[in-house]
Parts: C-alpha cells; structure tokens; sequence
C-alpha cells in the first residue's frame, strides 16, 4: 500500500485530544515539522475544524511559511438555535476558515454536528459557488439524521470495535473519510481503563488474532482499517514527527491476509454506543 489514502488530522495542533495524549498540543516548531515530512512523504490531505482551538490558525501560518500546499477539509461548527440566519452562519463561518486557512476555496466541508445535516442545502450553496469541491457530514451516532442525497462526503468512527457505520461505507458515490482507528489511542494501551472493562473480553479475541499476525498493535489496528477497499481516507493524528513517521511506515506495508480479515469479519460483537462513543466515556465514569 502507499500513503494516498492518509489525511492527517490536526486537533492537536489546537488542542490536546485523545485519551492516550500525554504530550499537550503540538508546539508550532513540530508542526512545521510534521507537515514538512507529510508533505515529502505524499501525504496530501489534511483535516482541520473551526473547534479545534487555533489549529485552523497555525494551519494557515504553517503552510505559508512552508511554502507547500495540502487538500483541506474543514468543518462548520453546531449551529446555535438562536442564529438569525442558517445561510449567514454558514457563509461566515466557512468564509473565516478560508481566511485563516489562507485558501479561496477548500477541497470539503463538513457539518461537525450530524444533526445540523437538515441544512443541507445551505451548504450545497457553498459548493455550488465553487468554495468547495466536496460537502457533508462528521458522523457520530446511529441516531443520526437521514445524510442529504447531495453529499458526497462523509466522515465517520471506524475500527475493528466500532464498526456500526458500515453500512455507509457500503453507499456508492460518497467519498468516505474514516477516524478513530485506534479509538481515541484506547486500542493501543496495554491495559483497558476501568470504566471500559466490558470492551476487555472482545479485545482479548482481537489481540489473539493481532497475535498470530505477528504485528504490532498499531500495525494491525491501522492495517485493519486501511485494508478496506471502501475506506477513501484515513483520518489520524499524531503528537510528535515520531509517531507520523511510524504511521507512514505502516500505511506502506501490505495489507493485512485476507484470512486475518476474514477471522475479524465474522467476530461480531452487539456493543452499546455508550463504549463505542468516546465522548460519552465521562458518563460511564460518573457511573
């Protein structure tokens, strides 16, 4: 495989994010750095929001500086009820990601909240003035509102635990942009936290299969993902040059055996969104 299905994804360039970060936001130096060896290594998407802290900010600093350019998919943040005019809300947003992303038009946005998808049309209209090549949503629940036939993007929660978006991937005509492979860092600890104990006995069946492959966790864990023909891109991010240089090393090693694949298809697991969803792990701790 090579790295064209890669998007680097970049809230921690505004942000610390992720349930295993231990190193806080990305200082402006690294990310210089990390875009840099990206770009080199042909990388050419990235994936920014405009609630991802000051990332859209540093981004457009970044690039400038670097002289290099990426395609960028964005994404308008919940409309508030009170907002006098969807239209507006969206126009100005989007427009404000471009000025600090330093960029006319985008290669996508998103709707950051699935349920903001009832105004579609509203942001066809950004699409349709040539802003944007591609539009759509970011997924999160199952629960989400009926996708716009127009879309034609979309990006979703996806790993060898949480498949319940798999009947998107399956819709022709979207491209299909894939996060949380490692599910926020949680596939890669060593030991479950306590509050995600009911993941542990399916996790076991996972790391057995992980174990005959003789790979790493983060080799099989990404490998499982980007071994889906239907996954467009792969959205992830890094805290450090390390750790892009390991996850460009993996997206150029074979896929993954389709006997392995096949043991991972037929081990299907009815978890509830409350251990899929990691902005609903706090409830669980509080519980």
């Amino acid at each position: 495989m090579n790295t064209s299905k890669l998007m680097l994804g970049t809230v921690q360039f505004g942000l610390k994010y992720g349930i295993a970060n231990q190193g806080g936001q990305v200082p402006y130096e690294q990310v210089l750095e990390i875009l840099a060896y990206a770009h080199q290594n042909g990388i050419q998407y990235l994936d920014t929001a405009a609630e991802y802290g000051n990332a859209e900010e540093v981004l457009g600093r970044a690039l400038k500086e670097l002289k290099i350019d990426f395609n960028i998919v964005t994404k308008i943040p919940l409309l508030p009820e009170e907002a006098d005019s969807v239209g507006a809300f969206i126009s100005s947003k989007l427009q404000r990601s471009m000025e600090l992303l330093g960029r006319s038009s985008l290669y996508g946005c998103l709707f950051h909240k699935e349920q903001n998808c009832i105004y579609a049309a509203e942001l066809l209209k950004m699409q349709s003035k040539g802003l944007l090549q591609h539009c759509g949503v970011s997924l999160d629940s199952l629960a989400h509102p009926a996708l716009a036939p127009e879309f034609d993007l979309v990006q979703l929660p996806y790993n060898i635990l949480d498949r319940r978006f798999e009947y998107i991937l399956q819709k022709p005509g979207l491209k299909k942009c894939v996060r949380s492979a490692f599910m926020q860092g949680l596939l890669l600890m060593e030991h479950i936290p306590e509050h995600l104990q009911e993941l542990q006995p399916v996790r076991q069946r996972f790391e057995a299969i992980r174990h005959e492959s003789g790979l790493s966790r983060q080799e099989f864990y990404m490998l499982y993902v980007l071994s889906k023909p239907e996954v467009d891109f792969l959205v992830f991010g890094v805290d450090s040059l390390a750790q892009l240089k390991q996850n460009i090393a993996i997206a150029k090693m074979p896929p993954l055996p389709e006997s392995i694949m096949q043991q991972i298809e037929t081990l299907r697991m009815d978890l509830p969104e409350k251990l899929l969803r990691p902005m609903l792990w706090k409830t669980l701790i509080a519980n």
